[in-house]
């Protein structure tokens, strides 16, 4: 995460994930961090583009927030070290442990013995001995009405 100080007023700006903000909002990303300029380029783009600037600007969406904070005289800070995994908090590294036993729990129980991944059962997996030649299907459906013929003696008035 980039953070910014102004040093005239000791304000500090984060910039996180710059592009994935934009991938998401696009121009608006640019308007919440009143980078006017590429806003109004951005938004222009969207439409000859048919979106597809909205998936090419995110690339670039870093290096335009650093080079307007840096144009404005603001100074780039350090971002704070992260913290590592193993200075975790065991209640967050449980949580953590149990969050991903959960996730491959449910993914291994959605694939088939056949190992196509597929989580609809089909007939064979609901009873062995069933197969679509065993399950005798017959629909009826009955006679529609005929329409009756029209009276001769009825005259529209």
């Amino acid at each position: 995460m980039a953070r910014y100080r102004n040093p005239a007023n000791d304000y500090v700006e984060s910039a996180g994930l710059p592009g994935l903000w934009c991938l998401l909002f696009g121009c608006f990303y640019f308007m919440a961090k009143g980078i006017w300029s590429h806003a109004v380029i951005a938004f222009l783009l969207a439409a000859p583009t048919l979106g597809l600037s909205w998936l090419i600007y995110p690339f670039f969406a870093s290096g335009i927030v650093e080079k307007h904070y840096l144009r404005k005289g603001w100074i780039k800070e350090p971002s704070p070290p992260r913290q590592p995994l193993a200075t975790m908090s065991p209640r967050l590294a449980i949580g953590i442990i149990a969050v991903l036993i959960l996730a491959w729990a449910w993914l291994d129980q959605s694939v088939d013995r056949a190992g196509n991944g597929s989580r609809a059962p089909s007939i064979n997996t609901l009873s062995p001995e069933a197969s679509p030649e065993a399950i005798p299907i017959s629909i009826e459906f009955p006679p529609l009405p005929r329409p009756s013929p029209l009276r001769k003696s009825a005259t529209v008035r």
